[in-house]
């Protein structure tokens, strides 16, 4: 076989038609550039080693995220430009059963997202970090299946157990992309 069969738009088609119109802003522009010998493959950037934060570098709180809450997970979706070429051991998530600290070293500084006290009790060794081409997925597998309203715990009226919790307690695992 000598590879993928190479997909043209028929001479006088409406495809054809729309590209010689719109020219690259044609819906169809794609149809006939895949896999086009004349184009070479875009290279993909290389993960290096992650620069050294220094103690005193600029440090900025996280504040754009999504929350989705599943049967079985909890899934925080962190809009972050360039989230996928970040190089490896750039991103660190220390998981503990009641919380969790997102830590994202990038450009000389430190975007970091802390909950201290969950809504409800995760387990650590189920949860997973992910990266995507502008994301990070920071998925928290739930220790039983109730409905989060909201990602921290918060007292509500009547609530004699909040008092009780300690913020960023219990075994830790840290998770490291």
């Amino acid at each position: 076989s000598s590879g993928p069969a190479r997909v043209t738009a028929k001479e006088g088609s409406a495809i054809a038609s729309s590209q010689a119109r719109m020219g690259e802003h044609s819906y169809y522009y794609s149809v006939g550039k895949a896999g086009d010998p004349e184009r070479p493959p875009v290279p993909q950037p290389q993960r290096t080693c992650v620069e050294r934060v220094a103690a005193g570098a600029p440090e900025a709180t996280i504040s754009s995220f999504s929350f989705e809450d599943t049967d079985a997970l909890v899934k925080l979706h962190i809009p972050l430009a360039g989230a996928g070429s970040l190089p490896a051991g750039a991103i660190r998530c220390d998981v503990r059963h009641r919380s969790f600290d997102l830590r994202v070293t990038t450009a000389g500084r430190l975007l970091r997202l802390h909950v201290p006290l969950l809504h409800e009790e995760v387990e650590p060794a189920r949860c997973a970090l992910k990266t995507r081409a502008g994301k990070l997925l920071l998925m928290l597998a739930k220790a039983e299946a109730k409905q989060w309203f909201e990602l921290r715990k918060s007292k509500g009226v009547g609530d004699t157990e909040f008092l009780k919790l300690v913020p960023d307690s219990g075994e830790t695992r840290t998770i490291i992309v």
